[in-house]
């Protein structure tokens, strides 16, 4: 089992930030959209991550032993203010 952390590591040249805030001056309402979609990926990668990582630390433990995993199967979690 592996369990990884990383830092995040954002990015961006000047004339990237100036060509962003240009897109969100002519259309802001998109910009969200897809800012709001990618905290909503964010969060349901880290929730899958968290959930697999768990489930692998259980069946891990010596007196687990002889429990084996009986199936899998995803959900879609909603989080207030995430989506």
């Amino acid at each position: 089992m592996k369990i990884g952390m990383g830092i995040i590591k954002v990015e961006i040249s000047l004339p990237e930030a100036a060509k962003a805030l240009e897109e969100f001056r002519r259309e802001p309402k998109i910009t969200f959209e897809l800012i709001t979609n990618e905290i909503k990926a964010a969060v349901s990668n880290l929730f899958d991550q968290l959930l697999q990582t768990e489930m692998s630390i259980f069946l891990g433990h010596p007196d687990q032993k002889n429990n084996n995993r009986n199936g899998y199967y995803e959900r879609d979690f909603a989080l207030k203010g995430v989506g």
